[in-house]
């Protein structure tokens, strides 16, 4: 049925989002905006280049370019994480199972392409993925497909080949408009039915309650 899987990055395969809920207090801090009001569940799946131009937008930052605050968004973030970032233990049994076999994987991410290379390569993911793209490569974020469809073509499969892993509403509907299967971690609590019903199974605990064997099993 499947013949590659596409994760997901932060969330989804290393457990990183706490350093980003950091992170997203220090960036606004140092643009001289009021971080009284952060929700960082509100950016989640979306992207760096969508949570630095809100802020951008936000307060009108019209003499530094988008590209220069990303680059002092990911050094926040890198500063923060520095060697703490690790691989749910759920993801990587299952990518370790999955290189031993020789399943082709891939990562597509909103995230920077030099933190996912940084943190790939910290964590010790790339020994087993070196297929990791960003949605820097593409013309759309997520929730739009690109950063999906730009995995699939270079693992050489169809959309309707691929299985995907997400942990946020927007990366999940990034997935079902690339026209793939998708595992969804709802660890946010998303309480969406009719997005959940869409999911190829769905997991409102976030990974507590995934077996990755069973995943295993279904790709064999």
């Amino acid at each position: 049925m499947f013949k590659a899987v596409i994760f997901d990055f932060d969330g989804t395969l290393v457990d990183s989002e706490w350093a980003y809920a950091l992170a997203d207090i220090e960036f606004v801090k140092a643009i001289g905006g009021d971080v009284s009001n952060i929700d960082h569940a509100e950016f989640v799946g979306g992207g760096v280049r969508y949570f630095v131009e809100y802020y951008m937008s936000k307060y009108e930052i019209t003499d530094r370019s988008a590209e220069e605050l990303i680059q002092l968004n990911d050094k926040i973030f890198l500063d923060i994480a520095d060697n703490e970032i690790t691989v749910f233990p759920k993801m990587l049994s299952l990518i370790k199972d999955l290189h031993k076999r020789g399943f082709p994987m891939a990562i597509a991410s909103g995230s920077s392409q030099w933190i996912l290379d940084t943190i790939s390569e910290k964590t010790g993911v790339d020994r087993y993925i070196d297929k990791i793209y960003s949605s820097e490569l593409v013309e759309y974020d997520k929730p739009e497909p690109d950063v999906y469809l730009h995995a699939a073509k270079k693992l050489g499969v169809k959309p309707e080949e691929c299985l995907v892993f997400e942990d946020s509403a927007t990366g999940f509907r990034s997935a079902i408009r690339a026209g793939m299967k998708c595992i969804w971690f709802d660890s946010l609590g998303n309480k969406n039915k009719d997005l959940e019903a869409k999911a190829f199974k769905y997991y409102p605990d976030g990974q507590e309650s995934f077996d990755f064997k069973d995943i295993v099993n279904l790709l064999k």
